[in-house]
């Protein structure tokens, strides 16, 4: 079994034992055992020894006193008369052993109503004590063991997850270091070698287990990561340059895409536009290339990857998208969601630059209304500092490219063939006026040849 594989079936017995305590089911038993976490003794629940004695005394020596019980009772007076060295008669058997029964019990029955009348009366009352209490004794030592087998099996997977913890915690130190990465000296990796002592000690701190499983759910993300290839550990710059981007939700048919906005940073590197463009035909990949430059900027601010051979990009104080906007029924068209977007962007307060995505601007209303909306918008948005502010637009409307001639005017592209159009998905500069309307009504059923 591989490391990860170990970290996958060790881990919800980890985070059983994180929430242990919580849990009702195990609690009132583990209670019976260890200690509580918050107490003055709590430091001997990470004494394997003694919670081992614990569990023997109450699992074993209990059960095994209340057994013995009965058994000396019934063969304490065959024993003192053998020691006295004379024989016993069975009635006499039988008294002395009321009499004992007597003694150790409260009377079952109450208040002896035949007694000194001898006859069968009295000896039938008599066993019918000695009978009703043999069956206290018996009920008594049956609570006993099946308080114990319970108890046993509750022990029994105390220790299942505390040898899971050790393995778990094993296979994140090694896994760590076989990566080269660096945990947190609050990382806990060495657990007690007895399996009791490592349940108290994970019981007594939770924190350290949490420290624990979040170290190994890191791990396990840099190497899942790491398996899909075509990702890396980006670089902080001045500029987005990202080489051989992808999109991780299409792990069969990838398309990698390279995109730069702003400076190069090196003399062989000509400056471009911090502001694209995007056009291209329905179904041809713009959303697609827009979700996956949204990713690569989000990860690389939070998790520290990208989907790329290559990265490189600003620590963003802001990062804005409209991939999918919706109207409010009753209240708000799709346009004045749109519009709504657009001015929130304009009031925005950010100390770093800003990124952002719209896709298809200003669709929600007809062609001559959006454009216009859009050069408003646009207008404001491309005059602000070039360092302030980076902004990916796609849309249909093709005056917009040709009006902002200093942006980089980019598309999809498509082109057309025999069979309809092709499309290759792959980012190219220029604007791809190619419309496939008529195409997908024709796929459809709503569209028919002539």
């Amino acid at each position: 079994m591989n490391l990860l594989s170990q970290l996958h079936t060790t881990e919800s017995d980890v985070r059983s034992i994180v929430s242990a305590g919580s849990d009702e089911r195990h609690a009132e038993w583990y209670a019976q055992i260890l200690w509580s976490p918050t107490g003055r003794w709590a430091w001997l629940n990470t004494a394997g020894w003694l919670t081992e004695l614990v569990v023997l005394f109450r699992t074993i020596l209990m059960p095994g006193l209340a057994a013995m019980i009965p058994v000396f009772v019934l063969a304490a007076p065959l024993v003192f008369t053998i020691l006295q060295g004379r024989s016993i008669s069975v009635s006499e058997y039988i008294k002395i052993l009321s009499d004992a029964i007597k003694r150790a019990l409260p009377p079952v029955m109450g208040k002896p109503r035949f007694a000194g009348r001898g006859g069968p009366l009295e000896v039938g009352e008599q066993f019918l004590n000695i009978a009703m209490s043999v069956g206290v004794f018996v009920a008594s030592l049956w609570s006993q063991v099946s308080s114990a087998i319970k108890m046993r099996v509750v022990v029994a997977d105390m220790r299942k997850r505390a040898a899971s913890l050790r393995t778990y915690a094993k296979s994140v130190g090694i896994l760590a270091s076989t990566l080269g990465v660096r945990l947190d000296s609050s990382v806990r990796l060495v657990w007690d070698d007895m399996d009791l002592g490592a349940f108290g000690q994970g019981w007594n701190m939770t924190d350290s287990l949490e420290k624990l499983l979040e170290a190994g759910g890191h791990l396990d993300m840099l190497v899942a990561v790491a398996r899909r290839g075509f990702t890396c550990l980006p670089a902080v710059g001045d500029a987005i340059s990202v080489t051989d981007l992808w999109h991780p939700g299409l792990e069969a048919k990838r398309v990698y895409n390279s995109l730069q906005m702003g400076s190069g940073g090196g003399a062989a590197e000509k400056t471009k536009s911090n502001h694209v463009i995007l056009t291209g035909p329905n179904r041809g990949g713009k959303s697609t290339l827009l979700k996956s430059l949204g990713a690569a900027v989000l990860m690389h601010q939070t998790l520290g990857i990208v989907f790329a051979r290559r990265a490189s990009l600003p620590v963003f104080g802001a990062i804005q998208t409209a991939l999918r906007p919706a109207d409010t029924l009753g209240s708000m068209s799709l346009f004045e969601a749109e519009i709504d977007f657009a001015r929130g962007i304009r009031d925005l307060q950010h100390d770093g630059p800003l990124f952002l995505m719209m896709d298809e601007i200003f669709h929600g209303t007809n062609a001559h209304e959006g454009t216009e909306a859009a050069t408003v918008f646009l207008d404001w948005l491309y005059a602000q500092s070039v360092s302030r502010v980076f902004s990916v637009i796609s849309t249909h409307y093709l005056d917009l490219p040709r009006r902002y001639v200093d942006t980089q005017r980019l598309c999809m592209e498509a082109y057309p063939t025999n069979d309809g159009l092709r499309y290759t998905y792959k980012l190219k500069e220029g604007i791809n006026e190619y419309s496939s309307v008529r195409e997908i009504l024709k796929e459809r059923g709503l569209l028919r040849d002539a």
